[in-house]
């Protein structure tokens, strides 16, 4: 269903497709920014190993 150009003019029916679909949209969204987040933490997590190891390394 394609949305009216101006909200005013959309039918209930209309309005909650609309209001449904955004919602879902917004989910996705959320659970992908909750995913970026894992893979950033993750790798922050290794490049601090990785940096830690490197620097045992160079002691002697």
């Amino acid at each position: 269903m394609a949305e009216p150009a101006n909200l005013k003019d959309a039918t209930v029916d209309q309005l909650v497709c609309i209001i449904a679909f955004r919602q879902s949209r917004a989910n996705a969204l959320q659970r992908e920014a909750a995913q970026a987040q894992r893979i950033a933490d993750r790798a922050r997590k290794e490049l601090k190993r990785r940096r830690r190891a490197l620097g045992k390394a160079g002691t002697v």
